[in-house]
């Protein structure tokens, strides 16, 4: 696990300073929220958030999908109404322009970068994850990664090389063999999240309930 801990890159934890999920009672009723059922509407969930040069080639790779129609998709860039929101979670709604901002739920503590989209998890099983960084050079995991593990959701991961790796070496499990990951390896990013799109397609044509 390679960073420079003096940069601001690498100095957020997995959700926040404070584990919301653990302290915090919005954070644990969404949890209660999350559906167990096995009727679906679609494979996999894609939010991209903030423009970025690695989360443009996932969009490419979406485009090009023939499975477009099993995810759920979107891709603000650098426009908050281009997003796609729980109801009640809009950033609009609550008068945010960042998703990060710091605001009180109830008298808690909370950001709208920490909540689960409940509604769009129950509508799909899994989740792509394209991280705030794409660097070869050091993995940073964020609430991108930290959402669907909290909500026990198998992801694909377009990040850096060996980021699942290194997610592993920090005590988490991952998806092989179900889910092959030698992507994870790959040093080219183009082939890298070619060979990573591949998992995502082949899972949308196989039956949710076996792979799970």
């Amino acid at each position: 696990y390679q960073c420079d801990w003096s940069s601001d890159v690498c100095s957020s934890d997995l959700i926040d300073h404070i584990n919301y999920y653990t302290s915090s009672t919005w954070a644990k009723n969404l949890l209660s929220q999350l559906s167990k059922s096995s009727n679906k509407t679609h494979m996999f969930e894609c939010l991209l958030g903030q423009q970025k040069p690695h989360r443009d080639i996932v969009q490419q790779l979406y485009t090009h999908s023939l499975f477009k129609d099993q995810i759920i998709f979107t891709y603000f860039k650098q426009d908050l109404n281009s997003g796609m929101w729980d109801d009640k979670y809009n950033p609009h709604t609550l008068g945010h322009s960042l998703t990060g901002d710091l605001f009180l739920l109830n008298g808690e503590e909370a950001r709208i970068s920490a909540m689960l989209p409940v509604d769009i998890y129950n509508r799909s099983y899994y989740s792509i994850v394209a991280e705030t960084t794409a660097s070869n050079e050091y993995n940073q995991y964020t609430e991108k990664v930290a959402k669907p593990i909290l909500a026990h959701r198998p992801f694909v991961a377009f990040c850096g090389q060996y980021y699942l790796r290194n997610l592993r070496d920090l005590g988490f499990k991952t998806f092989h063999p179900i889910i092959d990951e030698s992507y994870d390896s790959v040093e080219n990013i183009h082939l890298r999240f070619k060979l990573a799109w591949q998992q995502v397609e082949l899972l949308c044509q196989h039956d949710p309930e076996l792979i799970y």
